[in-house]
């Protein structure tokens, strides 16, 4: 199974999926009362930059920490960061390492995991495009009004409808994204909403059957002209980008957990095509 075929046949299926990532802020948010202190919480650019950190809480926050713990436990696809990432600027002990703290510290992992990245950039790719054939997206996000209006071309060279636009700005709106959610048309959530997003995409798909998608700083890329939704025009450019593959995480390295990839299935656990759309998947049997 790959991330792409997973997503699609949700869609097709017309069943509840959840898609969401943890990157740094959500681990610092995690992390509090139990594996970080409370002082270097304090000192994260997460708490010293509320309300403007792209994660949209403020710290401490007990009572959000353990609504993230309880959605994540239930999220079908968990993006999580590689070991030695260099593509997010955060200091390294707040983006794998301490999600593998996290995860031990619960003692739980994700039921299939991929890449947090890959949502930086899949909007332009066009294989992303052709699953969301005919589907009518609402795009949760402050960027939602302007991504509507970059991807008026595209919506009509890929057969979908941007339906609705909730704004979202912070984690405390969640109540009200979800209020005004039970009354509208949509098959599909694009999320972009912070740390707030484990929650929204776990609810929205449970609560209303819908696929939610935690793309995350890749709506606001395309709002802003950043990156572009392709047309026909630009087919051919929209391969995945190549990326090193990520070290094995020890559960990997235990074969305890199985790779999926876009464009080919792996079959040895110690070796990788190159490809950063992958899903480690935990258990043993075929995917």
């Amino acid at each position: 199974m790959h991330l792409l075929q997973a997503i699609g046949d949700a869609i097709k299926e017309k069943r509840p999926f959840s898609v969401a990532r943890v990157g740094d802020g959500e681990n610092i948010v995690l992390a509090q009362y139990g594996i970080l202190p409370e002082r270097e919480i304090l000192r994260t650019a997460v708490a010293t930059q509320w309300p403007y950190h792209p994660a949209g809480i403020k710290l401490p926050d007990k009572k959000a920490r353990d609504e993230v713990l309880a959605s994540l436990k239930r999220i079908d696809l968990v993006g999580i960061l590689p070991y030695n990432d260099k593509r997010i600027q955060a200091p390294e002990k707040y983006k794998r390492p301490l999600t593998e703290k996290v995860f031990h510290h619960y003692r739980f992992y994700p039921k299939a995991t991929f890449d947090a990245y890959v949502f930086r950039g899949i909007l332009s790719n066009p294989s992303f495009w052709r699953i969301m054939k005919g589907q009518r997206i609402a795009v949760i996000s402050k960027w939602g009004e302007l991504f509507k209006r970059s991807s008026l071309q595209a919506s009509s060279h890929w057969d979908f409808q941007i339906a609705e636009t909730i704004p979202v700005n912070n984690y405390y709106e969640i109540s009200k994204v979800l209020a005004q959610l039970e009354s509208l048309e949509f098959d599909v959530a694009f999320l972009g909403a912070g740390v707030g997003a484990i929650v929204l995409s776990q609810q929205i798909a449970e609560r209303y059957g819908k696929v939610a998608i935690d793309i995350g700083q890749g709506i606001s890329r395309v709002a802003k002209g950043a990156i572009r939704i392709p047309c026909s025009a630009d087919l051919s450019k929209g391969s995945p980008a190549r990326l090193p593959s990520p070290p094995l995480s020890p559960a990997e390295r235990k074969g305890t957990a199985r790779h999926w990839t876009l464009n080919s299935r792996i079959t040895n656990h110690t070796s990788h095509n190159g490809n950063h759309y992958f899903i480690e998947r935990n258990g043993h049997g075929n995917p």
